[in-house]
This record gives structure tokens, C-alpha cells and sequence, in this order.
């Protein structure tokens, strides 16, 4: 099921590393097919996946990472 499919490209996007720009730019053909598979009562949410796709790559952009960090936090996760 598409909705299903949506976890993969959850999962991708999350996952940071020294390629997360690469691989969050290869998957906009895994979502554009993500996407023409939703059946009528879903097909609204293809504009979701689009925008959260184009939003994440954004942030990517601006700030080299997803999530941005946390100001003043001391985590190791977010003082990258």
C-alpha cells in the first residue's frame, strides 16, 4: 500500500549521515511512484509527501542537517 511506502521514505529522511543529501535526493523518484499508486481516498495525501520531501531538503539546505539543532543544546546528537 502507498501510505505504507511513506514509512520508507520516513525512515531515509530521518537517518542522518555524511550522504543524507544524497540520499534524500534520490528518493524523489521513490516518491513521485509513491504517489501514483495512492488510490482515490489517499490521493490528497501526495501533496503531503511532496511538500514534506521539498520541506526536509530545505531545512537540509539552510542548516546541513534535519533536525535542525537545538540552541544551547549540549546533546552530542544536536552539537554536531
Amino acid at each position: 500500500m502507498p501510505w505504507e511506502q511513506t514509512f520508507f521514505i520516513i525512515a531515509i529522511t530521518h537517518c542522518e549521515g555524511p550522504d543524507h543529501w544524497d540520499r534524500l535526493n534520490a528518493q524523489w523518484d521513490a516518491v513521485a511512484t509513491i504517489e501514483a499508486a495512492m488510490p482515490d481516498a489517499l490521493a490528497g495525501m501526495g501533496g503531503a509527501l511532496w511538500g514534506q520531501h521539498e520541506r526536509v531538503m530545505g531545512i537540509i539546505a539552510m542548516v546541513t542537517r534535519h533536525p535542525p539543532p537545538q540552541r544551547g543544546s549540549r546533546s552530542p546528537v544536536h552539537a554536531r
